[in-house]
């Protein structure tokens, strides 16, 4: 494998844009479509257009690049992984020992196609084959002086290899990481209930969302003793009970980083794997699909509720004409009718208004009910406009609302009282009741 900023030729500090631009500069070059049209081997382009598509896709995610820089080392050399000095030193029964090796199943190299093919057996037999065919061109190399045919044979026999499919792939590794918990479990008298398999492709959604929220919650039962510092650990057998607290305080420091960096692993695993599973993007653009038809459904069915607003509204409308004309539309304190609302609205803010209201009120007494006011004038009579205001009438004014049968201590309180909604509809009905 190959590092991924080698891949797409970029500096390790790169900035996204770089990245991007050289992702897309080396797409076109290598894509299987252009390297058909250009005449060249398409088995090459697809490899190659795969690993370019495998640096990007890690590259390309904060957190999986952060992740991938902690680690390049163990991601590139799986086999270089250091082994615990107390793993080597200390005795089997001082350590569980059971952890998977993950390293290897972070690169695209792990798996072949994004199938279920099992490929076993035939890699077996073609390993062999190519491990024969390598002898045979290392000695024509050295007797002709070139590779020859065995070389391009072998050459493209290696970008043939029938591996296994992403999905026997990485049902392998999470088994293996399954089989490794269950062994330490039994070794350390713990609880393992068991993990759910990576699967299949044809494998239901419910099972497949079982398996990623074990593994992205994924909690180990291993006890990680193999990574005390043997030093301490031998330090602790002869050391005085003050530092012996300490010394145990060391070694559970060392367990536990050991098993934050395990299960980090794992968890990384699993989102490497959830981020490009078939199923998964699958099941999100299903997703995306029934959200898109679910907002279609609702914009209907605003839709409709609008459309029946506005036709009740219109029929409100036509059946209360008549009764805005002959009924809201008139001041019996005054005797008047008034083609608008916005002249009635004008007239009962007039002084002149105001005053016959307050003297109906006071020749009234205590009670000013309207039902007990006069009878509106003739028809004749009902048509004229406001009369002028009276500007020579110096009496004193009484807020006072002869209708609603209100007293207010000023005379904006009693302009708002007139305009507002419950002194017209007292107003409307007191004058159907006259009617």
């Amino acid at each position: 494998m190959r590092c991924y900023y080698e891949v797409l030729g970029v500096k390790g500090g790169a900035e996204e844009e770089a990245i991007r631009k050289a992702y897309k500069k080396l797409a076109v070059r290598w894509h299987p479509d252009k390297a058909a049209q250009r005449g060249e081997d398409v088995a090459a382009a697809t490899e190659a257009f795969r690993e370019i598509q495998a640096a990007y896709e890690c590259l390309s995610d904060k957190d999986e690049r952060a992740f991938y820089d902690a680690n390049r080392r163990s991601i590139l050399r799986p086999q270089e992984e250091e082994v615990p000095a107390s793993a080597s030193s200390a005795p089997e029964e001082a350590f569980d020992g059971y952890e998977a090796q993950l390293w290897p199943y972070f690169s695209r190299d792990c798996y072949g196609e994004m199938d279920d093919a099992e490929g076993v057996e035939p890699a077996l037999v073609f390993a062999l084959a190519v491990l024969v065919l390598r002898v045979v061109v290392a000695l024509t190399v050295s007797l002709l002086g070139g590779p020859g045919w065995l070389g391009n044979l072998l050459a493209n026999l290696e970008r043939q290899n029938p591996a296994k499919g992403f999905y026997p792939c990485y049902d392998a590794a999470f088994g293996e990481v399954d089989a490794c918990e269950r062994r330490a479990a039994q070794a350390n008298g713990a609880t393992y209930a068991g993990a759910p398999p990576f699967g299949r492709s044809t494998d239901a959604w419910d099972d497949v969302s079982r398996f990623y929220f074990h593994f992205e919650n994924f909690e180990s039962v291993r006890s990680f003793r193999e990574a005390e510092d043997p030093r301490v650990f031998a330090a602790l057998a002869n050391a005085p009970k003050k530092e012996r607290k300490h010394l145990e305080a060391r070694l559970a420091a060392s367990r536990r980083e050991a098993k934050r960096k395990y299960e980090t692993t794992v968890r990384r695993l699993a989102k490497h794997c959830k981020r490009r599973d078939p199923r998964v993007a699958a099941r999100r653009r299903r997703e995306d699909r029934d959200r898109a038809l679910e907002a279609q459904r609702l914009e209907r069915e605003r839709a409709d509720q609008r459309r029946a607003f506005e036709r009740a509204r219109a029929d409100w409308l036509d059946h209360s004409d008549d009764d805005v004309d002959d009924d809201c539309l008139a001041c019996d304190v005054c005797a008047k009718t008034f083609r608008t609302r916005h002249a009635l609205d004008s007239h009962f803010k007039t002084k002149l208004h105001q005053r016959r209201a307050a003297a109906r009120n006071a020749s009234c007494g205590v009670s000013s009910d309207y039902s007990d006011a006069e009878p509106a004038a003739d028809d004749d009579d009902r048509h004229q406009q406001p009369s002028p205001k009276n500007e020579d009438d110096d009496d004193d004014e009484v807020h006072a609302c002869l209708v609603c049968d209100k007293t207010f201590a000023t005379k904006d309180a009693l302009d708002s009282h007139v305009s507002s909604r419950a002194h017209r509809n007292i107003l409307r009905a007191k004058s159907k009741k006259r009617r």
